[in-house]
């Protein structure tokens, strides 16, 4: 599982949809779940990979493929102050 981008940083109130790409043999799912590791700093749509700042920090996004959930994918979200 390969997400991009890797580092994200993102404002406060600020979404941004993550991409993926899961390698798995023909007839294998191919769909990935999103989990955030800090809900309080930045929020993810768990079927769609839309990240949204929540609070000043870093947190790390994983996204897990349905199919193999020993399969995952990480992108390092730092969340800065609204412009």
């Amino acid at each position: 599982v390969v997400v991009f981008p890797a580092d994200l940083t993102v404002a406060v109130a600020e979404r941004f949809t993550l991409g993926v790409l899961v390698d798995g043999p023909l007839g294998v799912d191919t769909d990935v779940t999103w989990q955030s590791g800090d809900n309080f700093i930045a929020t993810v749509n768990s079927i769609s990979g839309q990240v949204q700042g929540q609070r000043v920090g870093r947190t790390l996004i994983t996204a897990t493929a349905v199919g193999d959930p020993g399969k995952k994918g990480f992108c390092l979200v730092e969340v800065v102050p609204a412009p």
